[in-house]
């Protein structure tokens, strides 16, 4: 099942396909050459980002690195939003064998393209990790009003538009509030020791 990307930029509500698993190995690798070759790779939509959210709040008390890949197949009407979370449990102070400290979750418009952008992460040297050793957590087609929008966003960013009505939420504002008054409060110590 396909839903057209229209249907997301139009503000009606379509449902989109969430597909997240679990990865209990490490290192994940990324097959680049496949991805170009049979994904393509568009530089004014597609997008690469490694985040490190940093622990500027009492209510966030640790790092939250993450990579999001965005790849957009405009001929094909397909979009792929993927995070990949890294330390997935953090509240396990020991890792046994049944630990993921990676998670790949995926949103799309199309339910068959998460397998195929998934098959690039497995069947690579020298491991060969297969995709059966991915823990699916979530596999369906979802009507999560945050995926969707999440989604949407995603979508008008690769439009190099700004999602409407985009307003940030409360721990995102508290970060953003953070962030400048340590910023303010930097300076001002700078300033003090120029003196």
């Amino acid at each position: 099942m396909k839903v057209p990307l229209i249907s997301y930029e139009n503000q009606e509500n379509p449902k989109v396909f969430s597909y997240v698993v679990e990865v209990p190995f490490t290192p994940l690798d990324l097959d680049i050459g496949r991805l170009l070759k049979e994904l393509g790779w568009n530089p004014e939509l597609d997008r690469f980002r490694i985040w490190n959210i940093l622990p500027i709040t009492r209510r966030i008390r640790r790092h939250y690195p993450y990579v999001i890949i965005r790849k957009a197949d405009v001929e094909g009407d397909v979009m792929l939003h993927c995070r990949i979370d890294f330390n997935h449990h953090p509240h396990q102070s020991k890792c046994d064998e049944e630990c993921a400290w990676l998670a790949i979750s995926t949103l799309c418009n199309d339910d068959e393209y998460p397998d195929k952008f998934l098959s690039l992460f497995v069947d690579l040297p020298p491991s060969f990790h297969s995709q059966e050793e991915l823990r699916v957590v979530q596999r369906e087609w979802s009507s999560d009003r945050s995926l969707i929008e999440g989604f949407r966003g995603s979508l008008l960013g690769a439009r190099g538009e700004k999602p409407p009505e985009m307003t940030p939420s409360e721990e995102v504002k508290i970060m953003i509030m953070n962030a400048k008054a340590s910023y303010f409060e930097r300076r001002r110590r700078e300033s003090e020791d120029k003196k």
